[in-house]
């Protein structure tokens, strides 16, 4: 029979609770080695806990910077509409309990506080989002849309709240569509990997892109809700606060995101539930991308597919291949009625599981995505005149040629891929498929930079992470 002495169950319990506390809110992120944590495998797997995340992340979302984050998202009238959203540490406010004030005016101003006073106040809405218990601070997710806004405009916009220092509120602007000439920045498969952050910086910022779109696996956060910090990491990296350094604002780029199976811990046509928590799924918590009868949506009205028109010459579709729902049904038809009814000269889709693959994929739900993509999906890009097509998943790089009917037709669709932002496979590992479609294959990093002139045509380069051009093609009009 075991003899304890009289403190040896106190201190096996204190083990215990230390062990406990020291574990709590266990993170593990793919294709993240690039931020504070333990990697542990050669993808870049990075493990973090609440513990970890307390002492490597002061500069995340600190309360002296208020707001922390300030980032766009697009409703479906992506030209006229935007939302303007913002994360504010909860103690930078009494009780934890904040009163954001959202100001904006149209026309640019300098970063100074004199004049913001009589500018159009904006209703802010508190998202559903809660931190998790496990957390050393609590964070506050905020929105506003603003509406009416003239094209080709710039408009300027500042939070300010009764308990902070307002004396030296930055100045934010946002930039609404030119809709005759647009620049966008697309790929996906992104994370907090290097490859992700040096793309970021040899080669998206160095265009002055108007939207910044990706097609799933955006942060590698596989919803869980001690991951939110991948976002942060994430956001931070991206170019979407650019200083004006003449007036020393801030211009704010918008994003556009579609889902991939690292956003919501599922694989395509598997029966996972995605729970709508409090604290998940941080996907639809952090970005609003549709309205809710024209207002910003709960947690339960964020939609997975939807769609944002830029005037009349430019629609784009954001897809779910299977991951929150079927592909066949319910979204087919929301397709159909999207082209049907659409007059727009250009028509973008983006979505994650390749339909037209550059390599064999090796998931029966992968195998699913192609089969009903080409059964559902295809005939109506065909039918309706898809302009260009963006998927993702592969981790390889890939232009296809202009596909109709499933030949290369002159009149077909582009399909440009396939999610190699932050990962990049070896293209040895790549087993080719659809080779008679493709105009080219690679195993490197890339992400598209699309110039789109309406009246002329689409200017579609290819960059790698280290800002080399290594792929070109024009789409004339």
């Amino acid at each position: 029979m075991i003899q304890w002495s009289p403190i040896g169950l106190p201190l096996i319990a204190i083990y215990v609770y230390g062990f406990m506390a020291l574990t709590q809110g266990i993170c593990g992120c793919d294709f993240s080695e690039d931020i504070p944590g333990l990697v542990v495998n050669s993808s870049g797997m990075n493990l973090s806990t609440a513990w970890m995340r307390h002492y490597t992340d002061k500069n995340i979302c600190p309360a002296n910077v208020t707001p922390c984050y300030v980032y766009a998202t697009l409703p479906e009238n992506a030209l006229n509409e935007v939302f303007i959203n913002f994360h504010v540490n909860l103690a930078a406010c009494k009780k934890e309990v904040c009163h954001p004030t959202f100001k904006y005016a149209e026309g640019k101003v300098d970063n100074k506080h004199n004049d913001f006073f009589d500018w159009e106040e904006a209703e802010v809405i508190k998202a559903d989002y809660e931190t998790p218990a496990t957390e050393y601070s609590r964070r506050g997710v905020y929105s506003v849309i603003l509406k009416n806004l003239n094209a080709s405009s710039d408009y300027s916009f500042v939070v300010t709240d009764s308990d902070w220092d307002n004396s030296n509120a930055q100045i934010y602007t946002y930039h609404t569509f030119d809709t005759s000439n647009m620049t966008i920045a697309a790929g996906g498969d992104i994370g907090n990997s290097k490859l992700a952050h040096e793309m970021m910086d040899n080669t998206i910022s160095k265009f002055p892109v108007d939207l910044i779109m990706v097609g799933g696996d955006i942060a590698y956060d596989q919803n869980s809700p001690h991951c939110f910090r991948a976002y942060d990491y994430l956001m931070q990296s991206f170019p979407v606060s650019l200083l004006d350094e003449n007036t020393k604002t801030i211009r704010i780029v918008p994003v556009l995101f579609s889902t991939g199976n690292h956003d919501l811990g599922a694989t395509s046509f598997t029966p996972v539930e995605i729970k709508h928590t409090p604290h998940e799924p941080l996907f639809k918590h952090f970005y609003p991308q549709n309205t809710a009868n024209g207002k910003i949506p709960n947690l339960f009205e964020r939609e997975y597919y939807f769609s944002q028109s830029i005037g009349d010459d430019v629609l784009i579709l954001n897809l779910d291949t299977a991951y929150a729902g079927p592909m066949k049904g319910e979204q087919t038809e929301w397709i159909k009625e999207q082209l049907s009814n659409s007059k727009h000269k250009i028509k973008l889709a983006q979505f994650h599981g390749p339909i037209y693959t550059a390599c064999v994929q090796d998931k029966v739900g992968d195998f699913r995505v192609q089969d009903d993509g080409l059964e559902a999906w295809v005939p109506l890009f065909d039918e309706y005149n898809m302009t260009i097509v963006f998927e993702n998943h592969s981790h390889v790089f890939k232009r296809s040629k202009l596909i109709k009917h499933g030949v290369e037709d002159s009149q077909g669709t582009l399909y440009l891929g396939e999610g190699s932002w932050g990962v990049a496979s070896d293209i040895k590992d790549c087993v080719r498929q659809n080779e008679e479609l493709m105009e080219t294959v690679m195993g490197v990093a890339s992400a598209w930079i699309v110039n789109i002139d309406v009246n002329k045509g689409i200017d579609s380069q290819a960059f790698d992470n280290m800002g080399m051009m290594i792929d070109r093609y024009y789409l004339p009009l």
